[in-house]
Formats: C-alpha cells, structure tokens, sequence
C-alpha cells in the first residue's frame, strides 16, 4: 500500500464522520425548521381561537345587557298586566272603579273574546286584542275626555280608542239641557309568550 492509499484510509474514517455529522445537521436543521412551522401554525391557531373566544365574551357581554333589559322592560310590561293572561277580573274592576270616581250614570260596558292581532305562526310574543264596548252618559265634555283618559291610565293593557260617538239624548218633553250619550270603542291590547295555550 504505498503513502497516498495509506493517507486515504487514514482520512476515509474522518470523512465519512464528517459526511454522517453534515447528514445529521442537515436532518436537525430540517426537523427543527418543520417544528418551527408547526409551531407557528398552532401559536396562529390558538391566537384565531384567542380571538373568536375574546368576540363570543363580547357578544355574551352585550346579549346579557340586551337581555338585562329587556328582563326589566318585560317585569314593568307584567306589572302594569299589558305581558300574560289577561285578567278579565281586574278589566272589569277598572271600570267599576271608573264609573265609581266620576259617579256616572248608566255606564255599561262588554269585553269581546280576546283575538290574535298577527296570526303569523313562530311569534314567541304574540299580540292579543279585546274589543271593550262603552256606553255611558258623561255630564259634560270635559268628563268625557276625562272618563276616557281614566280608563286608559288605569287599565292593565294598552288601550287604544278606536271610535267614539258622542251625542245629545232627545227627550221627549223638550228640555233644554238634554243629556250626553257617549258610544265608544276601545281596543285592550295585551302580549302572552306562546307556550301553545291560549
């Protein structure tokens, strides 16, 4: 084996090492730069999820607002008894209690059955509507505004006037100060949540 062969070998050993640890390098350099890119897709993963969790918190915060206040909007709705069963009991209360406080003569009245105003089905909150027919002879115009206003202060519903006829009364013997007659209709909205009941 002459020196060049013999300085081969000697550097064969070497070599080799060399191209193993290059190989090697390589093999980390390549693991660590796809661990890199894992990373990086999961930190833009978890900063995605950061910030749809970050917008939910915001969209629960002002839901929980919203139906804050709609909860309160919905207690004082119940309270004055425009939100739940209507009671018919308390309707007819308010208009004894009316005609008590003006002492009005020959005041009559009638609720109608209670009807859906939107007949359109998947309303949660439907509308219902009682139709209050009312007769009764006020003094003067002033109590008949005033008898009007009362009942719509004190009912538990929103009530809406739909038609009233005010007239005098004829008498027969002719007198000159004849009497009113008033002939009204008023509309008693209230709302009930549609739990299939009616």
């Amino acid at each position: 084996m002459n020196r060049s062969q013999h300085n081969f070998v000697r550097l064969a050993k070497p070599l080799l090492g060399l191209a193993a640890s290059l190989l090697l390098a390589l093999a980390l350099a390549l693991w660590s730069h796809n661990q890199v890119s894992q990373a990086e897709q999961a930190r833009d993963a978890c900063r995605k999820s950061k910030n749809q969790i970050e917008l939910r918190l915001q969209q629960a915060a002002a839901e929980k607002g919203e139906l804050g206040e709609r909860a309160v909007l919905y207690r004082e709705l119940q309270r004055i008894g425009i939100a739940g069963k209507d009671n018919r009991l308390a309707w007819a209360e308010v208009m004894d209690s009316v005609a008590k406080a003006f002492q009005t003569q020959d005041i009559t009245y009638e609720f109608a059955p209670r009807i859906p105003l939107d007949k359109t089905s998947g309303n949660v909150w439907p509308y219902f509507s009682s139709t209050l027919h009312l007769q009764f002879k006020p003094l003067h115009e002033a109590e008949f505004l005033a008898i009007l206003a009362d009942i719509q202060r004190r009912a538990p519903a929103l009530v809406l006037l739909n038609s009233c006829q005010l007239s005098r009364s004829t008498t027969p013997d002719g007198e000159a100060l004849q009497p009113l007659s008033a002939d009204c209709k008023m509309q008693w909205l209230t709302t009930q949540q549609d739990r299939g009941e009616r």
